[in-house]
């Protein structure tokens, strides 16, 4: 039983102590492990006896255990303390987190040909710890599969060209593997692709362990075109347990606006056939910008919904936004013009069952939903806030401006960038989150990496512990309480939360780093480049930039990064390589490398 603050501590020649040193090692071992680890440290500086049996590396590898539930191997610990040659479990969990200055082996893979760049990619991550990633090209669908091991390198599980039958030449936009998430092998091969015309097409893609680029033409088995839906797919969520896909049309994704609705959409992955009507924004003027699944039903999502402004209500992009930045992160708008976090149940007879203001006018394109009940957006000057989907009132917590300038000092041995100091700031605090049991990552539109303990931020693995954000926010409830009365965003917060960095922002808000613990910065992977995705009979091009995605697994991260034209030659040998310019590429990078930040030429059937 663990020990309280009301119950008297351990003292040098009291009885209790006395008793403790008469127990056998084995006993001793059994009361220690029932400790928390304040009254183990307490226990440890009592006497050197204790202090011995307290140290035990399977006392702390428990905790440690019980921290990190999702994260805890011995690949995250190659760089870490370690006693002989087993990790030091003890000094582990007195850091700020046990995988703090990872290292990690970076492979690029950029499709098969050096025309054929990789527009989409979404990964799976197996029990086993392999990642299976579907990978969409201008030509090809293929089905890539990373093991576990450090330096492994990507497999070809399958691939098929589906340029010839897709339909004018549809390019895909999304891309998921309908296989069960355990499933290492990528299940049958069954592939759901969304375009950039609203489609949605299932594939079955044909075994292949070859890396050179795939002849034999592939039909869609079923494709669904959505009545008034022409918007580009800009998510694609498959749900194993009802088979399900979760389809979202962004009608904001397109560097031109179309004059479509958005909607998200739910298709029955047996029937290939939409689920009910198209669940949308009640209120006019606003569109849905992002979408994620909640609860275990396969019914219900929380999808956020930012409204126009007067420049995209008129059918063009923002002047005042950086060309670049997706068009739900603008703020140019009324102060009442406020995003929305709306619940949605299929079940429901209307569809939307509650609406929620999200207290910033913009929305990155993105929603993370971790620990069964929280919810992580982020917003335009506000990297990350916190949403517990019990009380949906307010966030329960925001993470405010990044640390702006990093030193040498700071910049892990990780991601390809060697020098993070000298990178070009982000133009917005906004970041692509993903998130495991105990890690959240985001990537800024700059390419900038960063990482966060979510043992740390929300709590223990095991629920045993608070985390600072949920402390922070009991604190703010008992103000609230004590006064009486519900205490506002202090003034100007609602103008300065908002901004580019440098901008309207600029000391609105103090530095994550200077008032807790600051994320890791990682490092860099260079921004996606747009991509063309007109129709050959289509008067007025569009074109299309992917945002900087990125998504951490338990072993890895997977980035859809831009290549530049002297890492693409390096991939290609020189008569496969035609016209000079960079494209897109995926980017894994893996925990555990032997030899830090490596650089695997993973190239298209060249190194595989």
């Amino acid at each position: 039983m663990a020990s309280t603050s009301a119950e008297p501590s351990l003292q040098p020649g009291d009885a209790a102590h006395r008793d403790s040193l008469s127990l056998s090692p084995d006993a001793l071992h059994v009361v220690l492990s029932q400790l928390e680890f304040p009254d183990l440290l307490a226990a440890s500086a009592t006497c050197r006896q204790l202090r011995a049996a307290a140290s035990a590396p399977q006392l702390w590898e428990r905790l440690c255990r019980r921290r990190w539930a999702g994260s805890l191997t011995t690949s995250l610990f190659r760089g870490g303390p370690k006693l002989g040659n087993v990790p030091d479990y003890r000094q582990l969990f007195l850091q700020d987190n046990g995988w703090a200055w990872p290292q990690l082996t970076v492979q690029r893979y950029a499709g098969v040909r050096w025309a054929d760049e990789i527009v989409a990619l979404h990964p799976q991550t197996a029990a086993d710890g392999s990642t299976t990633v579907a990978v969409s090209s201008c030509r090809e669908l293929r089905l890539l599969r990373l093991d576990a091991t450090p330096g492994s390198p990507l497999q070809v599980l399958r691939a098929a060209n589906h340029s010839v039958h897709s339909g004018g030449r549809e390019l895909w936009s999304s891309v998921t593997a309908l296989a069960p998430a355990d499933d290492a092998g990528g299940g049958e091969g069954w592939v759901a692709a969304g375009g950039c015309h609203g489609r949605l097409a299932l594939y079955q893609l044909p075994p292949s362990g070859s890396t050179s680029p795939t002849h034999a033409a592939l039909r869609p088995a079923a494709v669904l075109d959505f009545p008034g839906g022409s918007c580009l797919v800009s998510h694609l969520e498959y749900l194993p347990a009802q088979r399900r896909c979760a389809v979202l049309h962004d009608a904001l994704a397109l560097l031109r606006p179309v004059p479509q609705r958005s909607g998200l959409s739910v298709v029955d992955a047996a029937s290939w056939k939409e689920l009910g009507r198209p669940l949308r924004d009640v209120l006019d003027g606003y569109e849905l910008a992002a979408a994620a699944a909640v609860g275990d039903s396969g019914a219900e999502f929380v999808a956020g919904s930012v409204k126009l402004s007067d420049d995209q209500a008129s059918g063009w992009a923002c002047q005042r936004c950086p060309p670049a930045a997706p068009a739900a992160l603008c703020f140019h708008k009324s102060h009442a013009a406020s995003a929305a976090l709306c619940t949605f149940d299929c079940r429901a007879a209307q569809g939307m069952v509650a609406r929620h203001s999200a207290h910033h006018r913009s929305l990155y394109p993105h929603l993370e939903a971790v620990r069964g009940h929280y919810l992580l957006t982020s917003h335009a000057g506000t990297p990350v806030a916190c949403w517990d989907r019990r009380q949906m009132n307010g966030p329960v917590h925001d993470v405010q401006h990044l640390p702006r300038h990093l030193g040498p000092s700071l910049a892990a041995a990780a991601l390809p960038l060697e020098h993070p100091d000298l990178h070009e700031p982000a133009t917005s605090q906004a970041l692509h989150l993903s998130a495991t049991q105990d890690l959240l990552l985001g990537r800024a539109d700059s390419g900038m990496c960063w990482l966060f303990d979510l043992s740390e931020r929300l709590g223990w693995a095991d629920g045993s512990h608070a985390g600072s954000w949920l402390q922070a926010a009991r604190q703010s409830q008992a103000v609230w309480r004590s006064d009486g009365m519900e205490q506002g965003p202090a003034e100007g917060d609602v103008e300065m939360s908002e901004g580019p960095a440098g901008g309207e922002a600029e000391g609105g808000h103090l530095d994550e780093s200077e008032w807790e613990r600051a994320p890791l910065p990682l490092g860099c992977v260079g921004a996606p480049y747009e991509v063309w995705c007109s129709t050959e009979d289509e008067a007025a091009p569009l074109h299309w930039l992917p945002p900087p995605l990125a998504w951490a697994a338990p072993h890895r991260i997977v980035a859809l990064a831009g290549l530049e034209l002297e890492q693409k030659q390096g991939l290609f040998p020189a008569h496969a390589q035609g016209s000079p310019y960079p494209s897109n590429a995926l980017v894994a990078a893996t925990l555990g490398g032997a030899g830090g930040s490596g650089s695997g030429a993973a190239g298209a059937g060249h190194g595989l």
